[in-house]
């Protein structure tokens, strides 16, 4: 035994022989080469790939590409993004208002376009540093000042179902910007200019994040993500919202109200009766409020949608689509599912909720 402890034992006397192994490996990069495809992205001596989702010729335009994304951040930040990001944490103005959307561009594959929106600075050059850049002031009178992220339809957020949705982002409009069919979840209480009070929808806090822990009903059970129609500036209710479909002001007790009034807005010629908005369903991809990038659980896809008459006054934002008979949504636990019109959503003519089990 003593004779064994005082002889110098290599890897080679253990079976292992680092010759053969450094020429194995010195082959390995030709022979994995033969395997890429223009999707591979090359991770030299890392261990894993990476695979890109998106390819010359074709685009993943669907909420899968979106749970996913949601689903890496999560992994990152060990979170989800909040709902809106409100000025608290200001860097030159432009965090005031962002949506939950532009938090999970690098996520899928627009860090450039994030780059943009952290460290804003217009076409003319001019470091932007108050003001009118944020989410929901587009541009300005003044051309050289327009800040261009907002007025591009963001990559992947489009439903191809969606005339409305994939036509051209406006370039000189300050009311809109790039159009958003993918909405996060608001959950089941309409909202004046803020918080969801009931808590029940991952983007229904403003400024809070959510993480796996905060879904309590099972991720395979809960809609994270789902898709609404955008504004195509015609009275249908695909994309129009009914305005006035409450009496409610500001320090109004929503718990007075139920949706069954704006749920009969709805007409057989698929118009909206009453007064409407047709401006402004996803018409502004990295604005927060509810009219703009999330939508409410509140009544079946293909519903009517509503508002009280602006974009974040009491906006009941219903699910619709193009497709037929439903819409698609994103679960927590990053599948999507079909959820159709005929889906059974609760008694609309109960009111609101702040506690307890939705009613919906």
């Amino acid at each position: 035994i003593f004779a064994f402890m005082n002889k110098s034992v290599t890897y080679k006397d253990a079976g292992v022989d680092l010759g053969i192994y450094a020429d194995a490996m010195s082959r390995l990069p030709k022979l994995t080469a033969q395997t890429f495809s223009s999707r591979v992205m090359r991770l030299d001596g890392g261990f894993a790939g990476l695979f890109r989702l998106q390819e010359e010729g074709k685009k993943y335009d669907d909420p899968v590409l979106v749970s996913l994304a949601l689903h890496t951040y999560h992994d990152a930040h060990k979170g989800f993004p909040t709902s809106s990001n409100d000025g608290n944490v200001a860097k030159y103005g432009n965090y005031a208002r962002l949506s939950w959307y532009t938090c999970i561009l690098p996520f899928v594959e627009q860090t450039a376009l994030y780059s943009q929106i952290v460290d804003p600075v217009a076409r003319n050059g001019t470091v932007l540093n108050s003001g009118f850049w944020s989410a929901w002031n587009c541009v300005t009178g003044d051309q050289n000042l327009w800040f261009d992220p907002w007025q591009i339809n963001p990559p992947n957020g489009q439903c191809p179902s969606d005339g409305s949705a994939t036509s051209a982002a406006p370039t000189n409009d300050g009311w809109h910007g790039g159009h958003l069919s993918y909405r996060g979840c608001e959950g089941d209480v309409p909202t004046w200019g803020g918080d969801n009070r009931s808590n029940r929808g991952l983007f229904s806090k403003w400024n809070t994040y959510s993480n796996m822990g905060s879904i309590v009903d099972g991720t395979s059970n809960t809609i994270v993500t789902g898709e609404a129609v955008v504004a195509s500036e015609a009275n249908n209710y695909k994309g129009a919202l009914a305005t006035g479909w409450t009496a409610l002001v500001s320090a109004g007790d929503i718990t007075t109200a139920n949706p069954s009034v704006c749920r009969d807005r709805k007409q057989a010629d698929k118009t909206l009766s009453g007064g409407t908005q047709n401006k402004m369903s996803g018409l502004r991809w990295g604005d927060a409020p509810t009219a703009f990038s999330k939508f409410n659980t509140i009544l079946p896809p293909n519903s009517a949608s509503c508002t009280q008459g602006n974009d974040y006054e009491w906006v009941i934002l219903s699910a619709s689509s193009f497709h037929t008979g439903g819409v698609n949504v994103g679960l927590g636990d990053g599948s999507v599912s079909f959820v159709s019109d005929s889906v059974d959503a609760g008694d609309p003519a109960s009111n609101f909720k702040l506690s307890g089990s939705s009613p919906y």
